[in-house]
């Protein structure tokens, strides 16, 4: 497991990404992030790197959200870590919530950092123990939500409907392999954003139990979830994803 960077290293990579190539900072910067998560899902109560990480989650949430013709790379850089598929997929999908809600204009960029922060800490109530012991089914990350709400008690700041987020972002019916769903009606746009982005990322982040999902695939799930009771939101999400084809070549085929 790599060292996480400090506090000082994140605030200089933060202040590099205004300047230079976009896609090389980003995933620099995406690089020393997913280092950290990695580091604080095996220490959740370090205090002072949940603190950096939080701070490094503001300034990652405003260069993603005016850059959203380089997710598509950004996607295959954390892809490319060597983390767990938890950490990988926290952040993938926290990098997905934040280029939807841009997409659907309507949120302010304030909007957009709370809800990127949301998604970036939901599942660290699965840390503090091995991470491996996530690898053979979902009974291992029951009842994380509130650990997570309890771990960020007193050091990252929520306002009580970010709270509501992280609690519900297990809230949507899904098919298996999510057998630690816990379905109810799940109502607002940014609760659907937040429980599908977690879908995609879980799809396409490899597992020991299967490989890599394209996203056309992890799609097709979403689709079956949610196309018929959500047509709106569901457009919104395939418009996002297929703005990565038309941005330039990737790692994965596209839709």
């Amino acid at each position: 497991m790599d060292a996480a960077p400090d506090a000082d290293l994140m605030r200089r990579l933060a202040r590099d990404l205004s300047a230079g190539d976009p896609l090389d900072k980003g995933r620099e910067f995406l690089v020393h992030v997913a280092a950290g998560q990695a580091r604080l899902f095996l220490d959740p109560r370090d205090r002072d790197l949940l603190f950096t990480q939080y701070q490094a989650a503001r300034e990652l949430a405003r260069f993603l959200a005016g850059r959203l013709h380089l997710h598509g790379h950004f996607c295959d850089a954390v892809l490319a870590t060597p983390h767990h598929f938890v950490v990988k997929g926290s952040l993938l999908s926290s990098l997905f919530t934040c280029g939807i809600a841009k997409k659907a204009g309507g949120f302010t960029d304030r909007d957009v950092v709370h809800l990127f922060v949301a998604s970036f800490f939901k599942d660290l109530g699965m840390g503090g123990r091995p991470l491996e012991d996530h690898d053979d089914g979902e009974e291992a990350a029951r009842g994380h939500e509130e650990r997570s709400l309890e771990l960020l008690a007193g050091t990252v700041p929520l306002k009580p409907h970010h709270q509501e987020l992280i609690r519900n972002h297990h809230s949507l019916p899904l098919p298996p392999p999510f057998p630690g769903n816990r379905p109810k009606a799940a109502t607002g746009l940014e609760t659907i954003v937040l429980n599908l982005s977690d879908v995609i990322a879980n799809r396409i982040v490899p597992r020991p139990s299967r490989g890599e999902t394209r996203i056309v695939e992890a799609l097709r799930t979403v689709k079956g979830i949610m196309a018929e009771s959500h047509p709106r939101e569901f457009k919104l999400i395939v418009s996002y994803f297929q703005a990565w084809f038309s941005a330039g070549p990737r790692a994965q085929d596209g839709p």
